[in-house]
């Protein structure tokens, strides 16, 4: 819980940094995102993990989203990705390898 509260004041302050300086300059989606999950980034971080694994989002898009949400706390993130990509991907193949 404390991770979410956390990273969750981090999003509000972004989104509102963004609105006191004028037009936002997240992504409609990114913010719709933020709303949906009541401006609570670590839910929309691991939304955002899903779509990359489940393959409806691209590699560089999740890497600017968490880079936006999180700033340079964003490399903790990028960096379990990346594991889990390829974790995903060594499954993949031990699956289809007829010999394990």
């Amino acid at each position: 819980s404390a991770p979410s509260t956390t990273m969750g004041a981090a999003a509000a302050a972004v989104v509102a940094a963004e609105v006191s300086e004028g037009p936002s300059t997240l992504p409609v989606e990114l913010t719709a995102m933020l709303e949906e999950y009541g401006h609570d980034s670590y839910q929309v971080v691991l939304n955002l993990i899903n779509s990359v694994v489940d393959g409806s989002t691209d590699q560089a898009k999740f890497e600017e989203s968490c880079r936006l949400l999180l700033g340079t706390r964003a490399y903790m993130v990028l960096t379990i990705d990346r594991v889990i990509t390829q974790t995903v991907k060594q499954l993949a193949l031990l699956a289809l390898d007829p010999t394990f």
